[in-house]
Formats: structure tokens, C-alpha cells, sequence
């Protein structure tokens, strides 16, 4: 699990959305299906994938309106308009169903609807969609990282595939896309699939770059937001810093709605894919040892993160672990929190408050002005504010 980033902990209260992906509406063009040829079973695996409610049948990040009608192996067509309409069609294992009627009516989770006209259009849809199981599966890669596979492309992400992907499906087989369409075909065929590192993307530039792991893939995504990512390397797969999260969570989005998500899957998708701005409070953290800790707003979160930090030994003071961190303090320094003002002559003193969050509390900031040298030039830099500690950590990047 990686360690949290100290300048995008003081960063976390500025987040900002991830642009919503809003699917464009297809023509609405009567298809009627390709006759069966005898003896020739065809089975749509979108339909093995879906799970009937009382609106349709959902599939991915998507349903099929009711009503819809499906192709059975008999060559004949049935109606369905209701949970028990789609169960009854199941049960046939004689006669059972092997397609849709084209088109069909689909309405995404945000409200949009989109028409299918074939398989390949209702396939790319759902090659779209961010999956919302498979996030905690570990079993699948042997050796590997598991990251469940979907189509990541500009209409979705700030960044795109580039071919040939390779993915995992749960039965063990390898497949290769060497395209666009071979992914769709791949993803629709009802297994589950999980990318195989290493592989290679484009951001909206131009620019390639390769992706060695899950962890860093997930990065990427984050990052996709119009704010540049602030929170980078905050969230892992399942993780905050050196944390877990306390299920159920809630989390703000943008134009102020809340969305509450029970479960890693959940929250996985949410924030890869939704306008997500930041937490609700009170929000349950988990640490390594299972205790928990319950934080209530952003400066006992930030406060909360700042322990996740690994206390830097040696003569240059005290500083926290990160690809961007370059500044130590100068001490002393003061922090405030629910026993009054502390002050931390040294580098013992400060792992001694860090290590002792139950006594210390979540919530502490730091006394002003603070004094921070940099670990390469050994120029001091003095900053009177939370604001201009921001900026100074900022310049790390």
C-alpha cells in the first residue's frame, strides 16, 4: 500500500469533479435479427451479465427499458416486461434465449438513454462502463495485479488504450485485442476480465505512457479530473494512505448531490467514473492494526493522513515519505490541537506525538509561521499559512 503524499493530503480540501460521461443517443433504426441457421446455437453473453429489476434488465452502468423481447433458440421471440416475464424465459433450458430484438431502449445510471441497434452497439456500450464487481478479486492474476477491464477512452477518461491490450479472463485464457473492436467483443462475451500489465496509454497530448501496475493505472484515472488530480496518490484501490475505509461511506458530488456506497466496488467505480468532489462526514477510517478512527471533517482527515507519513531519520530533520516531498521542518515547531498549543523541539519529539494518535487526537495544525529547508539547496523557506505551506509543497511536483 502506498504511503500518502503529504503535499495532496493538504490538498484534499480543493478537490475538485471528475467530468461526467454522458453517452451520445443513437439513431433509432428498426434491425430485425439475422435469421438462425438449423443446427447453430448463438448466445448473447450480455445476457448471462444482466440482472433483472423493476426497471429492466441491468446490465453494466446501464438497463434495457422494459419492454423488450428476446430471440429463443426456437426461432421465436418473447416479450418481456417484468422481472417474472424474464425469469419464466430463463427457465427453459430447452428453449432459452440466445439475443435481443433489435433496437432496444437503454437508460444509464446518470439518466441518459441511448438506443441499440445490434449486438455491436449495445456491446460498446457496455464495454463503456466502469465495472462495479471485481475490484477486491485477488485470484484472477496469478503473480499479477487485478484491475477490472473495460474500454478506457477519451469519451470516458483523459486518457486512452493503445493496442494491443491484453486481458485475463476468470477461467485463466489470455486474450489479445489488437483494436478497438476486438476489446468491445472481448468484454461482451459474459466473462469477467482483468487487464494484464504491463500495457500503454495516451493522454489527450499524445503522449504514451506505459503503466506497470494497478495502483498506478488508478493514479491515471484519478487524475482525470479537470483539477489535475489533486488528490494523486491519496486513494489506492481500496485504500486512503495507510488506511481502509469504513463501508458504508457517503460521498459529495457535484451540484451537491450525496451518494452513499457500501462497499469497495462501489466506491471504485464511483470515483473513477462520477463528479465526485470530496467525502461526507463522519467518515470511519480503518488502520493496519484494525483499530478505527472516526473523522468529522477535512482538518481531522488531513491530520489523520499526516500519520501515515514515515518519519525521516538522520541529520536533516524530519520530513515525509513521497515522490514529491522536499522540504523538512525546522524545529522547533508548534501544533495545536484538543490539549492546547504543543511544542516539538525535535525530530524524537515529533515521531513520539505522530506515533500516539489515541492520546494526541486526529485533529491538529500546525502553528504558524513555520519554518521548512529543503532537503537538496538547504535554502529556508518560512510560510505564515496553511495557504502558503500549500504553495511551497506544491512546488515539489
Amino acid at each position: 500500500m502506498k504511503s500518502m503524499k503529504f503535499f495532496s493530503i493538504l490538498l484534499l480540501a480543493i478537490m475538485v469533479a471528475f467530468a461526467s460521461c454522458k453517452k451520445d443517443e443513437i439513431n433509432d433504426t428498426n434491425v430485425v435479427p439475422d435469421p438462425i441457421t438449423p443446427g447453430e446455437v448463438y448466445s448473447n453473453g450480455l445476457i448471462e451479465r444482466s440482472v433483472t429489476d423493476e426497471d429492466g434488465l441491468n446490465i453494466g452502468c446501464f438497463v434495457v427499458d422494459y419492454p423488450f423481447s428476446l430471440l429463443m433458440t426456437d426461432s421465436s421471440t418473447v416479450v418481456i416486461a417484468s422481472e417474472d416475464d424474464m425469469n419464466e424465459a430463463m427457465s427453459d433450458s430447452t428453449n432459452f434465449p440466445i439475443d435481443f430484438v433489435y433496437p432496444l431502449n437503454v437508460t444509464f445510471e446518470d439518466g441518459n438513454t441511448a438506443t441499440a441497434n445490434n449486438i455491436e452497439e449495445l456491446s460498446a456500450l457496455f464495454a463503456a462502463c466502469i465495472p462495479d464487481t471485481g475490484w477486491g478479486d485477488t485470484t484472477i492474476v496469478e503473480g499479477g495485479e487485478f484491475f477490472p477491464a473495460w474500454d478506457i477512452s477519451f469519451e470516458n477518461a483523459c486518457i486512452q488504450l493503445v493496442y494491443p491490450v491484453s486481458i485475463l479472463s476468470v477461467n485463466g485464457t489470455t486474450e489479445t485485442a489488437n483494436n478497438h473492436d476486438e476489446l468491445i467483443t472481448y468484454l461482451a462475451d459474459g466473462n469477467y476480465y482483468s487487464f494484464v500489465f504491463p500495457i500503454s496509454v495516451e493522454n489527450q497530448d499524445g503522449t504514451v505512457t506505459a503503466v506497470a501496475g494497478a495502483e498506478e493505472l488508478f493514479d491515471l484515472l484519478l487524475a482525470c479530473n479537470p483539477g489535475g488530480g489533486v488528490i494523486d496518490g491519496g486513494c489506492g484501490i481500496g485504500s486512503f494512505g495507510c488506511y481502509q475505509f469504513g463501508y458504508p461511506l457517503s460521498l459529495e458530488m457535484e451540484g451537491g448531490s450525496t451518494v452513499v456506497v457500501n462497499n469497495e466496488d462501489e466506491f471504485n467505480a464511483a470515483v473513477l467514473a462520477g463528479n465526485w468532489i470530496g467525502f461526507g462526514f463522519p467518515l470511519t477510517l480503518i488502520d493496519e492494526a484494525g483499530e478505527t478512527l472516526v473523522v468529522n471533517n477535512e482538518t481531522e482527515l488531513e491530520n489523520a493522513l499526516l500519520n501515515c507519513g514515515t518519519v525521516i531519520g538522520g541529520g536533516g530533520g524530519t520530513g515525509f515519505e513521497g515522490d514529491f516531498v522536499c522540504y523538512d521542518f525546522v524545529f522547533p515547531i508548534q501544533i495545536t490541537n484538543s490539549n492546547g498549543t504543543i511544542t516539538i523541539a525535535d525530530e524524537a519529539a515529533w515521531t513520539a506525538f505522530l506515533s500516539a494518535p489515541a492520546t494526541n487526537g486526529a485533529a491538529f495544525e500546525f502553528g504558524y509561521p513555520l519554518s521548512l529547508v529543503h532537503v537538496e539547496t538547504g535554502e529556508t523557506t518560512t510560510v505564515n499559512n496553511q495557504e502558503e505551506l500549500v504553495t511551497a509543497l506544491q512546488a515539489c511536483f
